[in-house]
């Protein structure tokens, strides 16, 4: 069963949207990185098949951002997620998997642009 996995490596994470379909520097690492200069949380996720972390089927730099005195954030993935759109299956796994980060996250919006 494929599921999002935390990536923490910069040139790992550019590596695995470079090598997907449509990618966007919107998705790439030093965007997070600046995201994050400005009060937003990077949370780059890769979806992979397996225990094999070298052949991604999706990415997606989930941005979150913490809503004041409230326990719920808002989620923002800029023009992702990063997938094969043509596959059906596969585009149904990587939104079930954004909306189990949505909930885990306690987030009241997740945004996909």
């Amino acid at each position: 069963m494929a599921t999002f996995k935390r990536e923490t490596s910069p040139v790992v994470w550019d590596q695995a949207v470079g090598g997907l379909p449509n990618p966007h520097a919107l998705q790439s690492w030093a965007w997070g990185a600046f995201k994050a200069r400005w009060g937003w949380e990077m949370q780059p996720l890769l979806l992979t098949v397996g225990e094999s972390r070298w052949e991604p089927q999706a990415a997606a730099m989930v941005l979150k951002r913490k809503l004041p005195r409230l326990p719920y954030c808002i989620l923002y993935v800029p023009k992702g997620p990063i997938l094969n759109y043509n596959d059906g299956d596969l585009r149904q796994r990587v939104l079930a998997e954004l909306e189990k980060v949505a909930r885990r996250e306690r987030a009241i919006l997740l945004r996909l642009t």
